[in-house]
């Protein structure tokens, strides 16, 4: 079972080998990650798999994924200039890390950490110099063979003392066979103490570990060693981090607000498999302001969706997904909209702009970002396809259900077009 399992695990590395871009002797190459040295100039774009740490030289609006390293969910901006030496690794803005990903934007990086040097391989090399402690069943069994050995070992020893008793007390020893019978008493022992041993016992504990082993694997969990199942069988308490291992990362649009009502979309994931209710009715969600809203989002995005998974921002990624339950699917919505300029989300104007040609040959742009920017440069709001007047009102509305979502750990995000 253990060798099924290396051989299952040999084959996923392979599967997953990733590649690395990387300037030589200023020619453009595309090696095998583990090639890569300190020195090489990567390339970095949406989607990258980052190869090795790495100092940033040159950003276009760059955003990297860290939730493997540091747990942090939400994409970083990285930037070009010099930190502090002891600044935190979560701090490291002009930093890119091993094993992150790059989810918007691009840049160029030159290699300064890798393998077991990167910050990475460090996490990697103090689990590997943990000291592995015996398993909760391997501690049992210690205990119930040295309990056994102290009680096999008394037993004969008195077993052996009666028979001397008997040779020597009661004369026995007088005997020509007198040496013979202290042989046999002693040959007695002996075999007394191997039968008591339970030769059959590390045999039965391996069989049965690997039974579990096997059921694990119909629910596939790879276990590499089998003295691990045994220890999730003795788990009582698991400390662990969440995103990436409890969780997917993989952001879900759950709610819409459109003309005044709140739409639930059902739904998990990045599967387009969803319907959009209305207390408890389903909608047409390609129809209407809710069509119109489902088609900015994406639109206002520069994330891309196979079907399966998300390239880029999770966030827009739901987005897209989204408009995706509606049946609409990006490439086609972009042909009839091509986009003719972007003004690019900065963590100071907190908003996203993108400018797309219509059908008509007119132009419309959508902004997408915090609500309460949004709110700020609307001075309209759609209601039944009508756009009126945003009073008072209708903003205290707005601004209640984005503080409602937000209470109910939701992430909030505002969309409008011009």
């Amino acid at each position: 079972q253990e060798y099924r399992s290396e051989r299952a695990m040999e084959a996923m590395k392979k599967m997953t080998a990733p590649k690395a871009r990387v300037l030589r002797e200023a020619v453009e190459t595309l090696i095998p990650a583990k090639e890569i040295v300190p020195g090489d100039i990567a390339l970095l774009e949406a989607g990258d798999r980052i190869p090795a740490d790495g100092q940033l030289l040159e950003v276009v609006d760059l955003r990297t994924d860290e939730a493997v390293l540091t747990g942090e969910s939400v994409p970083i901006d990285k930037r070009v200039g010099a930190v502090d030496e002891n600044t935190p690794v979560n701090d490291r803005k002009n930093t890119v890390f091993m094993a992150t990903h790059v989810v918007y934007g691009r840049g160029k990086a030159v290699i300064t950490s890798t393998g077991m040097q990167s910050e990475f391989g460090k996490i990697a090399e103090m689990v590997q110099t943990m000291e592995e402690e015996e398993t909760p069943l391997k501690q049992k069994l210690t205990r119930f063979a040295k309990r056994l050995g102290i009680g096999v070992i008394a037993i004969c020893a008195v077993i052996f003392a009666l028979e001397l008793y008997e040779i020597f007390v009661l004369g026995i020893h007088e005997s020509p066979d007198a040496l013979r019978n202290i042989v046999i008493a002693f040959e007695t022992s002996v075999a007394l103490a191997v039968s008591a041993v339970p030769e059959g016992l590390p045999a039965v504990v391996t069989v049965s570990l690997a039974l579990v082993a096997r059921e694990l694997a119909k629910r596939n969990a790879v276990i590499r060693k089998l003295s691990s199942a045994e220890t999730l069988g003795a788990t009582t308490v698991i400390c662990s981090d969440k995103t990436g291992t409890l969780t997917k990362g993989e952001m879900t649009v759950r709610r819409t607000y459109v003309d005044g009502e709140v739409i639930e979309v059902t739904g998990a994931g990045y599967e387009a498999k969803g319907e959009f209710l209305l207390k408890g009715a389903r909608v047409e969600p390609n129809e209407g302001d809710l069509g119109i809203l489902l088609r900015a989002g994406m639109l206002c995005t520069n994330a891309y969706y196979d079907g399966k998974k998300v390239i880029g921002d999770t966030t827009e990624g739901a987005l897209i997904v989204a408009a995706a339950k509606a049946g609409m699917g990006k490439r086609e919505v972009e042909a009839r909209y091509p986009r003719v300029r972007e003004v690019p989300f900065t963590s100071e104007r907190k908003l996203m702009t993108t400018v797309h040609r219509t059908p008509e040959g007119g132009l419309v742009a959508y902004v997408k970002g915090a609500p309460e920017i949004v709110l700020d440069l609307c001075i309209r709001v759609l209601k039944r396809g009508d756009p009126v007047e945003l009073g008072a009102a209708e903003r205290e509305e707005a601004l209640e259900i984005n503080e409602k979502m937000a209470s109910d750990a939701l992430r909030v995000l505002g969309v409008a077009y011009r």
